[in-house]
């Protein structure tokens, strides 16, 4: 591979890479609210249900 070709390759990676970190973040930032009650949720019990799993990601999906 040419240098050129592997600098394009990086540049593009590097763009990727950038565009979906940027995309998780917003995702986490919509969603905080729901992602704080599970961490709320273990930090008392430790576990979680699936039903009450399944529960709080119901919420995440209507919000969406």
């Amino acid at each position: 591979m040419s240098p050129e070709l592997a600098s394009e390759v990086d540049k593009q990676v590097r763009q990727l890479l950038n565009e979906q970190s940027a995309r998780a973040q917003k995702i986490i930032e919509e969603h905080l609210d729901s992602l704080e009650k599970m961490v709320e949720r273990l930090l008392v019990e430790e576990i979680m249900s699936k039903e009450e799993f399944s529960k709080i990601a119901a919420e995440i999906e209507k919000k969406s």
